[in-house]
């Protein structure tokens, strides 16, 4: 029964090493650790064993889980910290010493129409003023 505790074990860390994603790790998790998974088939199999042996064998399997779900998490953060590098890895620099462009937006027609109107006036002589310099008490 030992033999199989270290197989799995090892089994488990090969196939760890080997993950790539959160997704994979989570079908790791629930081979192992889930309601039908190895960790659960071993502690099933206990039924056998005598008296003495159940308990020298619960407590190798209750290691053998908790090592088990410790890898498990220490795996997921350090996907997750892998992922976050990649995400800032492929965001566009940004320099804030940069001048900032402002060429977005237009003139209103209206308002275009009116400027031209303007020049023309101006250049006949005319002057353009604007409504408080026209309105007077008079």
């Amino acid at each position: 029964m030992e033999n199989k505790i270290l197989q799995m074990k090892e089994q488990f860390e090969k196939e760890l090493s080997e993950i790539k994603d959160l997704s994979e790790l989570e079908g790791i998790r629930v081979s192992y650790l889930g309601k039908k998974g190895s960790v659960t088939d071993l502690l099933k199999g206990m039924r056998e064993l005598s008296n003495e042996d159940k308990k020298a064998f619960g407590q190798k399997v209750n290691e053998l889980k908790n090592s088990v779900a410790q890898r498990i998490t220490e795996k997921t953060t350090q996907l997750k910290e892998l992922q976050i590098q990649k995400e800032i890895e492929l965001m566009p620099e940004f320099d804030l010493s940069v001048p900032v462009k402002l060429s977005r937006g237009s003139y209103h027609p209206i308002t275009l129409v009116q400027r031209q109107c303007e020049q023309i006036f101006k250049s006949m002589g005319f002057t353009v003023e604007d409504y408080s310099e026209v309105v007077t008490d008079y």
